[in-house]
């Protein structure tokens, strides 16, 4: 997290449905980088977003609606890869059933697991898509 008073620097928004949206919609005002700084769920993307098009944001209904998504996929409430239940890393993760099994698996099995690289590891996850989560990850 960034100090206050400091601009959040411009990051790349995780690749998936909207993020061309996002980053059109948002940067025309801000750059990309605040959305880096925290995480809320849907009603609070929404109020964000609302909020946003009530300052002029170029979004229609249907726009804000699919930005929200996409924000609460990828920045919504953490999610503690350490603590979370099959069905939390299934519904949050997009994990399978299957690959939340294993997660849960390789966590018992090797005591904790520490971070992005560890969570790699479990077998049958792709790294690639666990990584578009990593804004959301505790370990």
């Amino acid at each position: 997290m960034l100090a206050s008073g400091l601009a959040a620097q411009a990051q790349e928004l995780p690749a998936g449905k909207d993020s061309d949206l996002v980053d059109r919609v948002c940067t025309a005002c801000h750059n990309n980088g605040r959305v880096f700084q925290s995480n809320k769920d849907a009603d609070g993307w929404k109020t964000t977003v609302d909020r946003m098009v009530g300052k002029g944001a170029d979004a229609s209904a249907e726009q804000a609606a699919q930005i929200i998504a996409y924000l609460a996929k990828y920045f919504g409430t953490t999610v503690n890869a350490n603590k979370a239940d099959a069905k939390t890393l299934q519904t949050e993760l997009d994990l399978t059933a299957d690959q939340a099994a294993a997660v849960i698996k390789y966590r018992t099995d090797n005591m904790t697991i520490k971070n992005l690289a560890d969570l790699a590891k479990v077998p049958g996850i792709d790294a690639g898509k666990i990584k578009l989560f990593e804004n959301r990850l505790e370990f």
